[in-house]
C-alpha cells in the first residue's frame, strides 16, 4: 500500500480499501446512554426532649446516599493515539500474522517491525461504564437551657462527612496494547522476560478474534475516592440587657 492508504479489516484477516462505505464505520449510538440511571435514600430526623427549664436535649441527623452510572461505546485502540507518534508498532514476526493481508501488504521480513495507524473498537467486551457513588450524613447533638431567667446556655457538637466513589470500566491501556502487538516468533511478547503478564493481542482476524485473556490484559480499570470529614463544637452564653 502506499502512504496514507486506508484499510478496513474484513473477516480471516483480509484487508480491503476503505471506501467510507456505512458497513465500514462503527454506529456508536446504540451503546451510549441516553438516560442515566439514578437511585438515591435520602432520610433525617429532629428531635429535642426538654428536661426541665434549665435543660433541654436536641438532636439531628440527616443522610443521602446517591449512585448513578452510565454506557459509553466501547474502548477502542483509536486511529492516532498509538504510542509511536500516533501510530502503533507491529512486529511481523507475531504468528498472529500468519495468512493476513496485513503480514503480506506491510511486512517485507519477519525482522521488520510496522509502523501503522489502527483503529479497533473493543466490541467483545462491550460499552465502558461509569460508576458514580455518593453518601454524606450529618448529625448534631446539643445541649441547652437557662442558667438564669436573664441568661442561656448552648452547647452542640457536629460531625459530618461526605464520601465520593467512582469506578471506570472495559477502558484499554495504550501502553498495554503496545506490548501485545510486539510479539516473537515463538508468540511470546517481546518483553515477556520483564511482563509475564503480558498476553499477544488479536487485532488481526477480524471481530470476534479477541479472546478474555487478551482482554484482561490490555483492560485499564480505573477507581478514585475520597471523603471530606468536618467536626464542629460550639458553646455560648447569652441573654437579656
Amino acid at each position: 500500500p502506499k502512504a496514507g492508504e486506508y484499510f478496513f479489516m474484513g473477516s480471516g484477516g483480509k484487508l480491503v480499501p476503505f471506501t467510507g462505505a456505512s458497513n465500514q464505520y462503527f454506529n456508536y449510538g446504540p451503546y451510549n446512554s441516553i438516560n442515566r440511571p439514578d437511585t438515591r435514600y435520602e432520610g433525617g430526623f429532629f428531635a429535642h426532649y426538654k428536661v426541665d427549664p434549665m435543660l433541654e436535649v436536641y438532636s439531628s441527623l440527616m443522610f443521602t446516599d446517591d449512585r448513578s452510572s452510565w454506557q459509553a461505546a466501547p474502548t477502542a485502540a483509536f486511529l492516532g493515539a498509538g504510542l509511536d507518534s500516533g501510530a502503533v508498532d507491529v512486529s511481523c514476526s507475531n504468528p498472529l500474522l500468519t495468512g493476513t493481508d496485513f503480514k503480506s501488504f506491510f511486512c517485507n521480513s519477519p525482522t521488520d517491525t510496522a509502523q501503522v495507524f489502527i483503529g479497533r473498537r473493543n466490541v467483545e467486551q462491550g460499552g465502558r461504564i461509569t460508576e458514580y457513588k455518593h453518601a454524606t450524613y450529618r448529625i448534631v447533638l446539643g445541649l441547652k437551657g437557662n442558667i438564669t431567667d436573664d441568661l442561656q446556655y448552648d452547647i452542640s457538637g457536629q460531625h459530618s462527612r461526605t464520601d465520593y466513589a467512582q469506578a471506570y470500566l472495559n477502558d484499554w491501556s495504550k501502553q498495554r496494547v503496545q506490548n501485545a502487538l510486539l510479539v516473537d516468533s515463538s508468540g511470546k511478547c517481546e518483553i515477556y522476560a520483564s511482563d509475564k503478564a503480558c498476553v499477544p493481542l488479536d487485532i488481526f482476524h477480524g471481530f470476534g478474534a479477541i479472546t478474555p485473556a487478551m482482554q484482561t490484559y490490555v483492560g485499564n480499570h480505573l477507581q478514585e475516592a475520597g471523603y471530606t470529614e468536618e467536626n464542629v463544637l460550639s458553646a455560648s452564653i447569652g441573654g437579656a440587657t
